[in-house]
């Protein structure tokens, strides 16, 4: 992974503005995001064997052992939400459309009208998108949360199981 490469990219793109550019932009941070992901696995893979290990044998798990879990479980999801900050203005973004698309209601619209709300809807459906990706994996966290603090006999052979799955993937 080259974080220079991917920031002189992402200049580029913001330089040139075109939907090319950023959509070159797009592949290689999806690209780049994949291959962080392998390294953190590859380079955590000896702790989560041991954890794998505790699983199968139904030992209690550690603090460290819960945070090796939770960092190959739902660390993606917890980094993202840790540092996004736009969820504020975008639930008041999304506010703010709901309110122009009501003002529309009960109007008969001419074809400028509609043209407006397509874009209305355009932007809604693009805020609604940021904030469900957001609260999707804010809830998994959550949800990893709860169940972490009960693993029974069935959740840590699940866990084991997930774990090796991920272990083997060619990726990895």
């Amino acid at each position: 992974m080259d974080l220079k490469s991917i920031s002189q990219t992402m200049i580029q793109a913001a330089y040139n503005k075109t939907s090319a550019d950023f959509q070159q932009v797009a592949t290689l941070l999806s690209v780049s995001k994949d291959a962080v992901r392998e390294e953190m696995q590859s380079m955590t893979s000896t702790n989560i064997r041991r954890v794998i290990e505790k699983l199968i044998s139904g030992n209690t798990l550690s603090a460290d052992d819960k945070a090796a879990l939770r960092l190959w479980i739902v660390g993606d999801a917890e980094s993202y939400t840790k540092m996004e900050d736009d969820l504020g203005e975008w639930l008041d973004e999304f506010s703010r459309l709901q309110g122009v698309i009501k003002s529309y209601e009960n109007k008969d619209l001419n074809s400028a009208d509609i043209a407006k709300v397509y874009g209305l809807l355009e932007d809604a459906m693009r805020v609604a998108f940021d904030i469900a990706n957001f609260m999707e994996k804010k809830e998994r966290v959550e949800k990893f949360d709860k169940g972490i603090a009960n693993v029974d006999t069935n959740s840590k052979q699940l866990l084991a199981d997930l774990l090796m799955s991920k272990l083997r993937s060619p990726n990895m």
